[in-house]
C-alpha cells in the first residue's frame, strides 16, 4: 500500500507568521508529517492541513499543485475536482485507492 505524500509543494518559504506561503504548514508540521507513518494518521493531517487553508485563505493554488507532485511521483495524493467544490484524492494505477474531500474540509477513506 503506498503512503500518502506529503502536502508539501517544495516552496519552503515561511512569510505567513510561520506558515509556508505554498502549503501553510509551519516548520514543526513538516517534522510531524514526516514522523506519521500510518496511512489513517497522515490522512487526518491532511484533513487538519486543509482547514488550515481554509482558516489563513490564500491557498487556491495549492491543490493544482500537489495534483501535479503526485502524477509526477506516482504516488497517493489529490488526483482531481469538480465545480461543486468536491476534491478526490487517490494513488497510482497500482493502488486503485480513492478518497474524497468535500470543500476542503474533510478527508476520507472510502475503502
Amino acid at each position: 500500500m503506498a503512503k500518502i505524500l506529503s502536502p508539501c509543494i517544495d516552496i519552503c518559504k515561511f512569510k505567513r507568521e510561520g506558515h509556508c506561503i505554498g502549503c501553510s504548514m509551519t516548520k514543526a508540521q513538516k517534522s510531524t508529517f514526516k514522523a506519521l507513518k500510518k496511512k489513517k494518521q497522515r490522512a487526518e493531517f491532511i484533513n487538519t492541513l486543509l482547514e488550515q487553508q481554509n482558516r489563513l485563505g490564500g491557498y487556491e493554488a495549492w491543490p493544482q499543485a500537489y495534483r501535479r507532485r503526485c502524477l509526477k511521483k506516482r504516488q497517493q495524493g489529490f488526483i482531481g475536482s469538480n465545480v461543486r467544490g468536491h476534491i478526490t484524492l487517490g494513488g497510482c494505477a497500482k493502488t486503485k485507492q480513492t478518497f474524497h474531500a468535500y470543500g476542503r474540509e474533510k478527508y476520507t477513506d472510502l475503502q
